[in-house]
């Protein structure tokens, strides 16, 4: 997980989630802590027990006044080495050219938003006065006090749109239940993360990467049913750890999607699937890189109009290449592009008997990259009109 603190916004509630901890805060709570200009604003007696300073002077950094326990101040750390008390904060915040401070002890360590994130966790941790058992998402929801977010925490989500960013959070850190069905949308910084009802646009870019949750944190995943999220958008990127196990649940209507896998391991779990067609993605612009081009048999729907496989290594085509000749379906292509070891899986392609294919593209390195298609007969390759 990112060191830095993400913060999600509902209409009148704060998803909040650092390191080590996840928070659901009311929006009052929240803003209480985050004034304009970048400053954390905290009563110093929130952070003074948990830095062990509760008997000591703690001045401000620039005007060097000493802080009462009642004062709001802007810590530079955690430690509460130094603060910056509420007046001087006004005056740089006037400033044109506004200076940097920094606490001296602790400026090598972490950075200003490491810090942010630490003093958010501890204040959260602090005014949290329940671990939440249960909780309905919803764009208008609204809670009384700060609670945390655990694994034992069930979140449930029904019949509504909700962020790429908060889905995968929620799904790393609580047990998710979906009921009837959700819609994923792109992400931004500036906009509510969950709405009303399904999504009835396109998102522009959806992104999905489970690289930084470990194993059980994606455990979640296997208890979705399948086809209860929908995921339309323009552009898909997808890649890396466990991330299949994830799309195996969606529903995927996009213009282009990017799938990256770079170990088997991450997709044995779909190839040892019994459905032979395990994924419902109906994609424009298809491109499988590295292990990922394993998993085209598993497409159902997948009607590309362009379609871009690309191998780097003999390893990540051997599934593939343990099915029949003209067994795995595409359709109708305009274009084909085959990259290095790919290439020996054009014998495995079945194209529409009407297709008409207005740019093929195949490129390998060297021979050994197309040794299997070198020994097939001629004109045993047959991909339409090109």
């Amino acid at each position: 997980m990112d060191p830095q603190a993400t913060t999600l916004m509902l209409e009148n509630t704060f998803f909040v989630f650092t390191e080590n901890k996840g928070f659901i805060v009311p929006r009052a709570e929240y803003e209480s802590i985050q004034p304009e200009g970048g400053f954390l604003s905290v009563k110093r007696s929130s952070l003074s027990a948990e830095a062990g300073c509760d008997n000591e002077r703690v001045l401000c950094i620039l005007c060097h006044e000493e802080t009462k326990p009642e004062d709001m101040v802007s810590p530079l750390c955690r430690a509460m080495h130094f603060v910056i008390c509420r007046e001087c904060v006004q005056d740089i915040k006037e400033r044109k050219n506004r200076v940097v401070v920094e606490c001296p002890f602790c400026r090598e360590k972490t950075s200003k938003k490491e810090y942010h994130s630490e003093i958010m966790e501890t204040v959260f941790s602090l005014r949290a006065q329940q671990t939440l058992l249960g909780l309905e998402v919803r764009p208008d929801m609204e809670i009384e006090s700060v609670a945390e977010l655990t694994l034992n925490s069930k979140v449930v989500l029904c019949n509504i749109s909700i962020s790429d960013r908060l889905f995968l959070l929620l799904i790393s850190r609580t047990k998710m239940d979906i009921r009837g069905r959700i819609s994923l949308f792109g992400h931004s910084n500036t906009s509510i993360c969950c709405r009303a009802g399904l999504a009835n646009e396109t998102s522009y870019r959806i992104y999905i990467c489970t690289n930084e949750y470990n194993k059980e944190e994606v455990e979640n995943t296997k208890t979705v049913q399948k086809r209860r999220i929908n995921i339309e958008a323009r552009r898909i990127n997808v890649k890396e750890k466990r991330v299949c196990i994830l799309l195996k649940h969606c529903t995927v209507d996009a213009c282009y999607c990017s799938l990256g896998i770079t170990e088997k391991k991450y997709i044995e779990e779909i190839l040892g699937d019994e459905n032979p067609r395990a994924w419902s993605w109906r994609v424009g612009n298809l491109k499988l890189r590295g292990y990922a081009v394993n998993l085209l048999p598993k497409l159902v729907e997948n009607q590309v109009q362009e379609l871009s496989l690309s191998a780097y290594s003999s390893g990540h085509i051997t599934t593939i290449l343990e099915t029949e000749d003209r067994s795995v379906w595409v359709g109708k292509v305009r274009a084909l592009f085959l990259d290095e070891y790919a290439v020996e899986t054009l014998p495995k392609l079945e194209f529409h008997e009407e297709n008409v294919m207005e740019e093929l593209h195949l490129c390998a390195d060297d021979s050994g990259q197309i040794s299997r298609i070198l020994k097939a007969e001629d004109r045993s390759v047959w991909v339409g009109k090109a």
